[in-house]
């Protein structure tokens, strides 16, 4: 009888056009916009691309120093992309590149100290500024230094040419360590909530007083324990379709690197299906609360808990484990984006496993209470 009902429950599922979509296409859509969205801000803030500079020499006597310092900069290095793009030229063709905008920047080099123009402000901008600023103070040294010590003038061209790095560059991580993907995280934890719904209608499909379909399969030979099972179990291969999908999308089709291996995450959307659908079992399960309210209180619930796990604002998350840590202990989609953002970043699997084991716990004490409520009631007739 159980996969009876399992088998027809997952039939009527799939005919469900509107379960159907916010489970497995809606999903996927914000996806795709969070994706066209931050990827640009992403590019923008992080990304680094060759600087076009245009150099303008007029007659000077350090021309020498400072075209092999430009030079230096324009040759890319161990398949690194070069520092500058560098175009000498005459002063008018100069002021033409800037005012179209094909160059960041235009260099005068005049009396050995060249001079920086440009039309806005921005990074490149304030990276050629740099470059131009740590030029000077190098020929201050070296020509402030030739008089009193010329016969050590090589040893300071040494010395400054060859600057010492006391700082070693050490991965901490494989995983993404762009905080956009925080709001990758944040979907999938909601994509997961989304079964509170459709645990909702698990009862009231049961329920004599509130469907046609309640009304037949209460008067049936069938365990209400059994008709319960079965309902979840077509509800929870929805869910766990619907995580796959989503993750084959953002994972193989957007190509984000999403730290952890696919089962390890795939793991974590079950067990928060699993707590959606139990909380929707749960809350299906009140007496005397009507439809449209047990819905609403569904996707508050999921909205709500999104919030806190920073899907409409970043950042918020973190706000509370500041100052109030046991939400994020008790939350769900806080624990689904923890779980995954473990993957991402840590490399043992300690808060892994700690927000795994209270997504369990949290699934049993809920679909537990539901259950027992939703046997518990009875009718004077039907």
């Amino acid at each position: 009888m159980f996969f009876h009902i399992y088998k027809y429950r997952l039939k009527a599922l799939f005919y469900q056009k509107e379960e159907f979509f916010w489970n497995l296409i809606f999903p996927l859509i914000l996806a795709t916009c969070f994706f066209a969205a931050f990827s640009k801000i992403t590019e923008s803030t992080e990304g680094f691309s060759t600087i076009p500079v245009a150099v303008v020499l007029e007659e000077t006597d350090g021309e020498k120093y400072f075209t092999e310092m430009m030079d230096a900069l324009s040759e890319s290095k161990d398949g690194e992309e070069a520092f500058f793009a560098v175009n000498y030229v005459a002063k008018e063709e100069a002021e033409a590149l800037l005012e179209d905008k094909e160059v960041a920047g235009m260099i005068v080099l005049k009396e050995a100290k060249p001079s920086l123009i440009i039309l806005e402000n921005g990074m490149e901008q304030t990276m050629i500024k740099a470059v131009m600023d740590k030029y000077l103070q190098t020929m201050d040294v070296i020509t402030g230094m030739i008089p009193a010590h010329l016969d050590k003038l090589e040893q300071v061209m040494e010395a400054v040419s060859d600057e010492a790095s006391y700082i070693r560059e050490q991965k901490l991580t494989d995983g993404n360590i762009d905080n956009i993907i925080d709001y990758f995280f944040a979907l999938i934890a909601m994509t997961c909530l989304m079964g509170t719904s459709t645990g909702q209608v698990c009862i009231t499909y049961i329920k004599a007083n509130l469907s046609a379909i309640g009304l037949r399969k209460s008067i049936s030979s069938a365990k209400r324990m059994t008709m319960i099972l079965g309902d979840m179990a077509a509800t929870y291969s929805l869910s766990a379709l619907s995580n796959a999908a989503l993750l084959i999308y953002l994972k193989y089709i957007l190509k984000l690197n999403m730290g952890g291996s696919f089962l390890e995450i795939y793991a974590v959307t079950l067990v928060g299906s699993l707590i959606g659908i139990s909380i929707g079992i749960l809350i299906g399960s009140l007496p005397g609360v009507g439809e449209g309210a047990k819905m609403g209180i569904n996707l508050c619930i999921t909205l709500f808990s999104s919030f806190l796990s920073g899907l409409m604002m970043g950042g918020i998350k973190y706000l509370i484990e500041e100052y109030c840590p046991i939400i994020n202990r008790i939350n769900p989609a806080s624990l689904i984006s923890d779980a995954l953002h473990s993957l991402n970043i840590y490399d043992d699997y300690a808060k892994y496993a700690q927000c795994m084991v209270i997504m369990v716990v949290m699934s049993a004490v809920l679909l537990t209470a539901g259950i027992v409520i939703a046997r518990r009631e009875t009718y004077d007739n039907i």
